[in-house]
């Protein structure tokens, strides 16, 4: 029985003994796991920082319409793009009424024919 406590007795001694250096190992080894800690937290919030950059990322795109154009067709060509998750098509009427919400009265004599807006 006394075998298996003395390495445990000895190391006690020891550590009181030699408390300058015991001192500064516990606290080498306390540095090196708290900057451990922190790059493991820096590098945990940029990963959840980038992925949600990369899923909100919004891509606004102006469509000019001739008379021939297909909204559907530029729609479902776009939508076969690869990453793209939806497509949202707004009228220039439409946006206009979203910048006149947003930004204020100001624009509202552009809801008529002057509307220099193009649909997106």
């Amino acid at each position: 029985m006394n075998r298996l406590f003395r390495p445990i007795k000895e190391g006690f001694k020891g550590l009181f003994r030699h408390f300058g250096m015991s001192l500064s190992a516990i606290s080498a080894v306390t540095v090196t796991l708290v900057i451990l800690g922190s790059f493991i937290l820096l590098y945990e919030n940029i990963q959840s920082i980038t992925t949600r950059i990369e899923e909100s990322v919004q891509i606004y795109v102006k469509i000019e319409r001739n008379a021939e154009d297909n909204v559907d067709a530029q729609t479902a060509q776009m939508d076969s793009i690869d990453g793209v998750a939806t497509i949202t098509f707004i009228s220039k009427e439409e946006e206009i009424q979203n910048w006149i919400e947003q930004l204020g009265p100001e624009y509202e004599p552009y809801q008529s024919e002057n509307n220099p807006l193009l649909d997106a």
